[in-house]
């Protein structure tokens, strides 16, 4: 695995850790009823949970310390952009674990800043909840965005994209397509 990529998903770990102990104006997501340009055709599918269509060049890959596999761009200022699925189960509300989850990252991660929740739904209109935020760890300035969804069987699934803070934020809107495509599947 390139180390670009371990540097990225060591950080989303410790948000996906902290999420799942912490139980874990709002905007619609960008029309996905087709197809952008930006996307490609493959989706991104765990069987059972979830699929949603990726951004054009970026690639599925397993890592093996991860339920599930994720999506790497291309590395720039030795940093790979990524995607990461987690689930747990959970019995609060979409919102509140949302919540909760926001709350608890500044006593993991440290201060966090331009941290913002808006409540959002699919193209399919499936509820979801965004959160955004920056953070530094182990001298990187990272910007995370992450959906929250509720999955069957009480289940949450948390949808987590990081990119350098210097990285273009264009990248967030193209996450944001992205989410708009989800679903869940058999």
């Amino acid at each position: 695995m390139h180390p670009t990529i371990r540097r990225g998903l060591a950080a989303f770990m410790t948000v996906g850790i902290l999420f799942g102990l912490a139980a874990c104006g709002g905007g619609g997501l960008p029309d996905a009823t087709k197809t952008p340009a930006a996307l490609t055709a493959e989706a991104y599918k765990v069987a059972g949970l979830c699929a949603f269509e990726i951004p054009k060049g970026w690639k599925i890959q397993p890592f093996k310390d991860l339920k599930h596999p994720i999506v790497a761009g291309t590395p720039t200022e030795q940093f790979a952009p990524n995607i990461c699925v987690m689930d747990e189960k959970s019995f609060l509300g979409l919102k509140a674990y949302a919540e909760s989850g926001l709350k608890e990252l500044p006593k993991t991660l440290g201060p966090i800043t331009n941290s913002s929740l808006t409540e959002s739904a699919t193209a399919e209109g499936r509820p979801a909840f965004r959160i955004a935020y920056d953070v530094v760890q182990e001298g990187d300035h990272l910007h995370f965005v992450q959906y929250c969804f509720h999955g069957k069987e009480r289940k949450v699934i948390v949808v987590t994209f990081t990119r350098l803070v210097s990285q273009s934020t264009a990248m967030d809107a193209e996450f944001d397509t992205c989410m708009g495509t989800f679903r869940l599947v058999e």
